[in-house]
């Protein structure tokens, strides 16, 4: 197993920011199609396999992570092709669906005069955060689409020190690189680390956002940086952990959900106390 790490942490590196220095110049190809990069990507697994002596099992492992990339690349190289493994047919359709960013650059969805805003700090390797992924997504299809309630997404890194900012980077840069796209991302990031992040995870994710990879690594590098944002907002409010769920009416300033007299944002809040408090403020 040591030396199956030992691959897959060179993928690792390979997807992290500094490969785009050594990834060849690639031509005029649709959004996401980064054959380039996976030149670079074969040659070096190609390499660190070869030094390897890996189980059957291992060798799967590798195999299937190839696999699952070389899927989403297919379908972004061919992007006028059905295929389920498109980017898209996200599950909530958010075109229609207003989307802003807070004065400090909060991600927001939802109507302006929604009257109430469901706040989440999570980090998406958060195994908890990927569970209440699904509460808030009932949340928006009842009562964001709706015109009731905004949710707006905070990150707020806990799990691990490079890869939790690595996953919120890449979602935050999804949006600018390609504007109004944060939250398919967002399901996208989630839907990804729940299976597995990996050393090959970027990759895919520029694939099936259809980003172009070199632009996704130079602006996860340089320009993305609503993380730090907040994760000074959560600290100010006293978050220590994810899924942590707050409330803000109006304009307001961010409260803690209260049930009972009991304050309970601290913890994944349930879907039934949500719909109770969004309903008692239209």
């Amino acid at each position: 197993m040591q030396k199956l790490i030992a691959v897959v942490l060179v993928l690792l590196v390979i997807a992290l920011p500094a490969s785009a220095q050594d990834a060849p110049a690639q031509p005029a190809l649709p959004a996401g199609c980064n054959v380039g990069t996976l030149g670079t990507i074969f040659t070096n697994t190609g390499e660190s396999m070869s030094d390897a002596s890996l189980t059957a099992e291992e060798a799967v492992y590798l195999i299937d992570m190839l696999d699952g990339s070389l899927a989403a690349l297919r379908a972004a190289c061919v992007p006028d092709e059905a295929s389920d493994d498109s980017a898209a047919s996200p599950v909530i359709d958010y075109t229609n669906i207003t989307q802003s960013r807070t004065a400090d650059g909060a991600f927001v969805l939802g109507e302006p005069d929604a009257p109430i805003t469901i706040v989440e700090f999570a980090d998406f390797l958060c195994p908890h955060c990927q569970t209440y992924h699904e509460t808030i997504q009932e949340v928006i299809k009842n009562y964001v689409a709706t015109g009731q309630a905004k949710v707006e997404y905070r990150f707020f890194p806990v799990i691990d020190a490079n890869v939790s900012p690595l996953t919120a980077r890449m979602t935050e840069c999804a949006d600018i690189l390609n504007s109004g796209s944060f939250w398919e991302a967002h399901d996208m990031m989630y839907e990804l680390v729940s299976a597995s992040f990996n050393g090959l995870t970027p990759f895919t994710f520029a694939a099936k956002m259809r980003l172009n990879y070199d632009d996704m690594v130079a602006c996860v590098s340089d320009t993305a940086q609503q993380i730090e944002t907040d994760y000074a907002v959560g600290q100010a409010a006293d978050i220590t952990g994810t899924p942590s769920v707050m409330v803000r009416y109006g304009d307001g300033e961010l409260e803690d959900i209260q049930v009972d007299g009991q304050a309970i944002s601290r913890s994944s809040v349930p879907y039934m106390v949500l719909s109770t408090i969004i309903e008692a403020a239209q």
